[in-house]
């Protein structure tokens, strides 16, 4: 059989990281590119299964002695397929049965992944840290940046019609939802089908329930408006997870994350007091002499009730270096657990002179809630704070988006830092959603 092919024009939006950089060609490459659209499509079909597939489904489960009706989307669309033959061979992989190739007609552009402040020194690039102690010389451990400035063609050769239908039903879908390469859910590797497919059945809109805005000067250089996009997104990720406290230069702005309002309003403490209750009880006891608002610093929950961990439902960070007046490295350890990658993943794209960031949430995995870490400073330490089971990614969002904003601040001259006045900025436009 000769196949049928199908043909769908992509514009990349933001640039991919590449640790082969020095290489012809160094861009999207279909072999990291199918296996996660064809989970995403193996996934689909377990979520919208008919009767005849869930039968064949079950059969196929059975042979490997596996209960269909336990199984996730992912493994029910994986035994169907090999039911329905949609799989390459004898169906032994969840590969589907079609080929991939992109057709790249340009060079792609190869950037620094730097950042410089006003006075021309190197501070570090915003939400990436790979290349930190890397050798800028050898391109086997450095990265940089890979960018096409031009739409370029994904061609697909598929065996059957089935499959050609379901990649025409999914592929607007696959790149409106997901991102290619590394920090994938911090907006890095940011690719969508090109305005100019429209008119064809399997273009979609982008439709997202979270968005935000960021207006690019049309002077400003494409490397100095990837640095302003995703200083804005780190800005914006900080104020749910982390909290920002810049202690230096002439304007100082501290603000706690809503995952601490959250944990609040649960009656809880987050993770971080828990900690420095522990093992820096001093340094906890003169940061709540010093600072101004009760309501953020001295609020605790009683001892006697569980601590748990609240920070890391929105990305486990297993090493964190705690500096002044710490001057330590926590450690979080779980013998089964050592990766879960943040449920908010950003999703820019670039219209004209403006970004759109938009949020798409995931389902947090029952398997990485109500489970125990232990935490240590230093190596030492027998603290031990479990992942909050009751956590929902989207009832957290909603929260966040309905707080009041001005409550994370510690002083209230805060409002005027032109950080608090673009996160206030943010936080409005998320609220009121909609594309033109």
């Amino acid at each position: 059989m000769s196949g049928i092919r199908l043909e769908v024009k992509l514009k990349q939006h933001t640039p991919l990281i590449h640790f082969q950089y020095d290489q012809d060609g160094a861009s999207l490459r279909a072999s990291e590119v199918k296996p996660k659209l064809d989970r995403f499509i193996l996934t689909k079909l377990g979520q919208t299964m008919d009767k005849e597939q869930i039968s064949k489904g079950e059969k196929e489960a059975s042979k490997k002695e596996r209960n269909f009706h336990q199984l996730n989307d992912y493994e029910k669309g994986c035994f169907i397929a090999k039911g329905i033959d949609w799989l390459i061979g004898k169906g032994e992989k969840p590969a589907l049965d079609y080929k991939l190739k992109f057709r790249i007609t340009e060079e792609p552009q190869v950037i620094d992944i730097k950042k410089y402040n006003k006075v021309g020194k190197e501070e570090p690039y915003p939400l990436f840290f790979g290349n930190m102690k890397k050798d800028p010389n050898n391109p086997d451990e450095y990265r940089k940046f890979s960018f096409l400035n031009n739409p370029f063609k994904a061609e697909f050769l598929c065996y059957s019609e089935d499959i050609q239908k379901a990649l025409e039903e999914h592929i607007a879908d696959f790149f409106m939802y997901n991102n290619l390469g590394t920090r994938q859910s911090k907006g890095f590797g940011s690719f969508f089908l090109d305005v100019s497919e429209r008119g064809n059945s399997y273009y979609k809109k982008p439709d997202y329930k979270y968005s935000f805005s960021i207006a690019i000067n049309e002077k400003t250089s494409l490397s100095d408006g990837f640095i302003e996009l995703f200083d804005t997104i780190d800005l914006f990720y900080r104020s749910l997870r982390s909290g920002i406290n810049i202690s230096w230069g002439r304007e100082p702005f501290y603000m706690k994350p809503m995952i601490f309002k959250y944990a609040k309003k649960e009656g809880l403490q987050w993770d971080k007091k828990s900690i420095k209750e522990v093992y820096y009880p001093m340094e906890l006891r003169s940061q709540q002499n010093d600072h101004e608002n009760p309501e953020i610093l001295i609020f605790s929950q009683d001892n006697d009730s569980p601590k748990y961990l609240f920070k890391d439902l929105l990305g486990l960070s297993v090493l964190e270096e705690w500096k002044k007046p710490y001057n330590k490295k926590i450690t979080k350890e779980n013998s089964e657990i050592d990766r879960f990658r943040s449920p908010i993943i950003f999703k820019p794209l670039k219209f004209g002179n403006r970004y759109f960031v938009n949020i798409v949430l995931e389902d947090i995995p029952r398997e990485f809630l109500d489970q125990n870490f232990a935490v240590k400073s230093n190596d030492n330490g027998d603290l031990s704070l479990k992942t909050y089971s009751k956590f929902n990614i989207e009832n957290f969002i909603d929260f966040a988006l309905n707080c009041n904003l001005i409550s994370t601040l510690e002083f209230r001259d805060d409002e005027d830092h032109p950080k608090f006045k673009k996160l206030k900025r943010i936080y409005n436009e998320l609220k009121n959603i909609g594309y033109e």
